[in-house]
């Protein structure tokens, strides 16, 4: 499971940067409505949430048994690849509209991506991250949070993807 997991990240990462750097500048910043976010948006609160794990991978942990973790991911999974679901951002994880271009962003989740691999990978996947817990999910492991960054990117690109479709279509 564990292989399977940081494989779907990495290529996760990859599906991300790789649409990033494919949305036309102009596309980039503009909101479709009052009511919904950029594409800089949605890119800029994946990176707060990704950078406000790496403090959280690093701090107090817990071993925790392994099979546990299986059940936990399937249910992150299934609530947020349930795009109907209508789920809101508060606090450190809203944009903040510091990056303006593709390439400062595109940089920057790359470099807290590796760096959440780095963090796992010598410090132990399967252990629990006891600093805060998700709102949803309570206190995960550092590979359910992969699992979560991972399908919190894929339901973030369905967004974006509907972003650059309502875009395409205005004059």
């Amino acid at each position: 499971m564990e292989t399977t997991l940081l494989s779907d990240f990495k290529k996760n990462t990859t599906t991300l940067l790789d649409f990033i750097h494919q949305v036309d500048a102009t596309h980039l910043l503009v909101n479709p409505s009052r009511e919904e976010w950029s594409i800089m948006d949605c890119c800029e609160h994946i990176l707060q949430l990704e950078q406000a794990l790496i403090r959280l991978f690093r701090g107090s942990v817990e071993k925790v048994n392994e099979a546990a973790s299986e059940q936990t991911i399937a249910i992150i999974k299934n609530r947020l690849l349930a795009i109907d679901n209508k789920m809101t951002a508060f606090g450190i994880i809203l944009p903040q509209r510091i990056y303006k271009n593709k390439e400062d962003i595109s940089q920057a989740i790359q470099e807290t991506r590796t760096m959440l691999h780095r963090i796992g990978t010598n410090n132990g996947w399967n252990k629990k991250c006891m600093m805060y817990a998700h709102p949803s999910f309570g206190h995960l492991t550092r590979l359910e949070w992969i699992a979560f960054c991972t399908y919190h990117v894929e339901r973030h690109l369905y967004q974006m993807k509907s972003i650059l479709t309502k875009l395409s279509r205005c004059p």
